[in-house]
């Protein structure tokens, strides 16, 4: 069977939520043509900022940003050109990406503070809904996550995702703070690069060959 991916022709909505999903490899199939690798990567209010997005008639941001590799990943896949979120709040929006339901139908998942949260001695709707990273699993996929995601049932929480609100948006990444000049800027950037590169060999480590 062969498998074909088109790109979307329409326009994309900015978004403001939620993190990596990184999703790789599988584990037992005869056949590994008929079932691609799965990468999700969503961010929060990253809008169409990559260089795929770019229009020669309409000059923006496009211009000056070159990203070639995930303009690599749109082009062998598929780009939203015209992607909607369900709701304004990442937590919500992201209980809504891995059950498929709106997110007043989430339970603790709904909410963004730690009271919301709190469904004790309630029916908490969120644990029994599945997610679209187990469903995955179950049909034979090795499914990985990293960042700001939402927990697979089998899964478990990482440094980085108990880390995170307590760092403000505008800093670098989850692990450094702002730079006060051109020095501190670049040991700040090669501090992003490499958590980032040991987060994928943490990843790509515990990823079965096939």
């Amino acid at each position: 069977m062969n498998c074909t991916t088109k790109r979307i022709p329409m326009n994309f909505c900015k978004t403001i939520f939620a993190y990596l999903i990184p999703l790789t490899a599988f584990v037992n199939c005869t056949c590994a043509a008929e079932r691609p690798n799965i990468l999700f990567f969503f961010a929060d209010d990253w809008g169409r900022y990559a260089s795929i997005y770019a229009e020669k008639d309409k000059p923006s941001l496009n211009d000056v940003i070159s990203t070639p590799n995930i303009d690599r990943i749109g082009r062998e896949g598929v780009v939203f050109e015209n992607a909607f979120v369900p709701v304004a709040s990442c937590s919500p929006c992201r209980a809504s990406l891995a059950t498929g339901r709106y997110f007043w139908n989430c339970g603790s998942g709904a909410f963004l503070n730690s009271k919301g949260s709190n469904w004790e001695g309630h029916d908490n709707p969120m644990k029994s809904l599945p997610k679209f990273g187990d469903l995955l699993r179950d049909s034979g996929y090795f499914v990985q996550r990293s960042r700001k995601t939402f927990a697979f049932t089998q899964s478990r929480s990482n440094s980085a995702m108990k880390s995170f609100g307590k760092v403000p948006y505008e800093r670098y990444g989850l692990y450094v703070g702002t730079a006060t000049n051109e020095q501190e800027r670049q040991q700040r950037h090669d501090e992003v690069v490499d958590n980032s590169r040991r987060e994928m060999q943490r990843i790509l480590v515990g990823t079965p060959e096939g």
